[in-house]
């Protein structure tokens, strides 16, 4: 949601029903694990359409992607 509306972590809260913190604690874990590329916009625009095609597969139940990932050991 950060990367399409750059809102607050209270907005964000708010639209998620969870605590300011529980969203900022989130994007800390994220900018350990992507760093700068977050500031990249390119990468954003790329990650962004990765995430949201990958939204009908896990919610038909298909985590595939996720197991590949998983099985490489990363």
């Amino acid at each position: 949601m950060w990367l399409e509306t750059r809102d607050s972590a209270p907005a964000i809260a708010a639209r998620l029903g969870v605590h300011p913190q529980t969203v900022r604690y989130r994007w800390r874990r994220i900018n350990q694990l992507f760093g700068e590329a977050l500031h990249d916009p390119e990468y954003v625009i790329q990650l962004t359409l990765v995430l949201k095609a990958s939204i009908a597969l896990w919610i038909a139940g298909d985590q595939s992607d996720f197991e590949r990932y998983s099985e490489r050991g990363e």
